[in-house]
Formats: C-alpha cells, sequence, structure tokens
C-alpha cells in the first residue's frame, strides 16, 4: 500500500526515468557511470575502497558476462545515473555442482544452473545522497521483484547489509523479510 502510494507520485512527478536492460549490449554503456556511483554511494561504508578507473573496466569485463541484465536497474536524472540496483540468479548450485572447477566445462554448468535456480541474490545497490528519501530504491525494487515473479523466482536474497544500516534494514523489514545470518567486524589496536 504505501509502496503504491510511492510508485504513483514518481510516476506523476517524471523527474526520473527507470531504465530497464533486456540485453547486454544496453547495459555495457551504463556500467561505468553505475560503478561510478557504487564509489560515491558505498564511501561510507566501513571497509570500502573506490575503484580507480582501470578497476572499473575490469569489473565490467569480468562481471558482464554473468549478469542478467533484466536484473540491473538504473534511474536517471537529466542524464545522470543517480541510482542502481544489481541482482543476479544464484550460481552457487552450479559451482557446487562442478565442485569449482570452472574449466574446461564447468563453467558451462554453472551457466546452465543460472538459468535454472529460483534463487535471486540482491548484490549491488545504491542512491545518490541527494536523492534519498524520495522512493526511487522502492521504484527499482518493485521493478526487479515483477521481473523476478516473471522469471519464476521463488525467493530474493540480500547480500550483506550492515547492522547500523537502519534505513535499509528498516525497507527489509517492512515488506516481511527477516535476517537468517549476522556477521560481526571486531577490530583491536596491535601494539
Amino acid at each position: 500500500e504505501v509502496y503504491e502510494r510511492v510508485l504513483d507520485r514518481i510516476a506523476r512527478s517524471k523527474e526520473f526515468e527507470i531504465i530497464e536492460f533486456r540485453s547486454k549490449k544496453q547495459l555495457k554503456p551504463y556500467i561505468i557511470p553505475i560503478l561510478g556511483l557504487m564509489n560515491d554511494t558505498f564511501a561510507e561504508i566501513y571497509g570500502f575502497v573506490p575503484l580507480n578507473d582501470k578497476e572499473k573496466t575490469d569489473f565490467a569485463a569480468r562481471y558482464l558476462p554473468i549478469l542478467d541484465p533484466k536484473f540491473i536497474k538504473a534511474v536517471m536524472n537529466n542524464g545522470d545515473v543517480i541510482g542502481f540496483a544489481i541482482g543476479m540468479p544464484d550460481l552457487s548450485e552450479g559451482i557446487k555442482a562442478c565442485r569449482g572447477r570452472l574449466i574446461p566445462f564447468g563453467i558451462l554448468r554453472v551457466l546452465r544452473e543460472a538459468k535454472r535456480t529460483r534463487k535471486l541474490i540482491m548484490m549491488l545497490g545504491g542512491v545518490k545522497k541527494d536523492f534519498r528519501g524520495k522512493g526511487i530504491d522502492v521504484l527499482m525494487g518493485v521493478k526487479i521483484l515483477q521481473d523476478a515473479i516473471n522469471s519464476r523466482m521463488e525467493t530474493i536474497d540480500s547480500h550483506l547489509v550492515l547492522e547500523d544500516n537502519l534505513r535499509m534494514r528498516g525497507e527489509y523489514e517492512r515488506i516481511g523479510c527477516r535476517v537468517v545470518k549476522k556477521f560481526r567486524i571486531y577490530q583491536k589496536e596491535l601494539e
């Protein structure tokens, strides 16, 4: 109910445009701007190290072949990427089946299992600081959820969310998600 109102408000405003990708060719020009936005939005996260230009290019080349474009969303405002969400089918069953050996034929098994899986993993997402709280995350989330349902996904897992990221945790709790694992990092000064 709350999300429907947010979606209606965003649709009426015409301020934001959501880009839904259907092919890797269509996605390719957006990868570097998305990774640039990731550097900006993740800067405050503990342990995050920004990517330089070479690393962005390497990341794009490495991950583009295994990403499914329909689970990637970008939101534009005046020609700039201001939000992104990246999900991908769970590859773990394929990796287990080939016992971690991707060469020579293991990669084919991983890709086949990626098409069969009923589990989507939300890997990354972020919204530019100036545009947070305007429903952009809701817009991307609903679009990914619709594509997940159309792809017969049964489960959506989130990647790691920091315990002190109250906004993100609040969003997940509002839609009925539950915490199944907790990771903590402890720090001690060495003399």
